[in-house]
């Protein structure tokens, strides 16, 4: 089975299809719900996410065991901190295309949809399995999901080094 390399997830990206090469910035490891005003029927807050298009990439490296004409299924969820998991895209790929024998398959996802989010850790999953097998590997990219702090709160922050 091929091994997974790593999934990251970030605001921005750019390719570079003659080299073969991917830069992305603006990593996301966290997200800040914003608070809006109260729903008039319920008197309840809802929040909602100041939301940017997030680029997911996942890499999966070829092992010397598995055949290169072997077909594998991909999905890539969203498993949100309540257990949801909905399902973000899925298709089919094989190490050897569309440019010959290659050790690593990038598999890229833009999504642009805002969730419905709330606080706690979601996790950006891709998942492969071999078609026709019932067995998938799995790696994910957890995101912190925090609600918003009161506006003194966050006066009084001394902001962290980066």
């Amino acid at each position: 089975m091929p091994r997974s390399v790593y999934i990251i997830c970030a605001q921005g990206s750019s390719e570079d299809k003659d080299l073969n090469a991917v830069s992305l910035f603006t990593v996301i490891e966290k997200v800040e719900l914003s608070q809006t005003v109260p729903l008039l029927a319920t008197g309840q807050m809802f929040y909602f996410v100041k939301w940017q298009p997030w680029k997911i990439v996942a890499v999966w490296m070829h092992e010397e065991a598995d055949p290169w004409e072997q077909e594998y299924e991909t999905e890539f969820r969203l498993l949100l901190p309540n257990g949801k998991i909905t399902p973000l895209a899925s298709t089919r790929f094989r190490f050897d295309q569309p440019l010959g024998q290659r050790p690593f398959a990038r598999l890229s996802l833009a999504f642009d949809d805002p969730p419905t989010l709330s606080a706690g850790v979601v996790k950006i999953e891709n998942r492969i399995r071999p078609v026709g097998s019932n067995d998938w590997i799995t790696q994910d990219y957890p995101i912190v999901v925090e609600e918003p702090q009161a506006p003194q709160q966050k006066a009084n922050q001394i902001p962290a080094p980066t």
